[in-house]
Formats: C-alpha cells, structure tokens, sequence
C-alpha cells in the first residue's frame, strides 16, 4: 500500500503522517478496522467536498460574481 502512495506523489511525511493517524496498532498495516475508519473519514472528506462544489454552482448560475472567483482559486 505505502508503494501505492509513493507512485501517487505523495511525501514520506505525508504516508507517515497518514500511518500514524489510522494504523493504531502501530504494525505498518492497514487492519478491516483501520481501513474502515480511514474508508469514512474518506468520505465524509468527498461528501463535504461535493457540497462546496455543488454550492458554488448554484451560486454561480445565479450570477454571483464572488462565486466564480471562489471557482477559480479553489481549482488551484
């Protein structure tokens, strides 16, 4: 798994930081437990996510001119 993140680009901090977060047994390991706690924290990340997106959208198809500026700086 870590090679997974490796080939992603992620940062040896960022996959240690992600380990010492959800592998709570401290056996370099992804146990069903760990990986359903990092699975949700996962989607409740996506959901929020496309929450913003979606408010953005309706906020520019009513024309406000902050919400495509908002658009353009969270894309980058």
């Amino acid at each position: 798994m870590i090679g997974l993140f490796f080939r992603k680009g992620y940062a040896d901090t960022e996959i240690e930081a992600m380990f010492a977060k959800y592998d709570t047994d401290g056996d370099r390991i992804l146990d069903p437990e760990e990986q359903r706690h990092l699975a949700e924290d996962l989607m409740k990340q996506k959901d929020s996510l496309n929450q913003e997106y979606s408010k953005i959208q309706e906020e520019a198809k009513e024309g406000t001119p902050a919400a495509l500026a908002d658009l353009v700086v969270s894309m980058w």
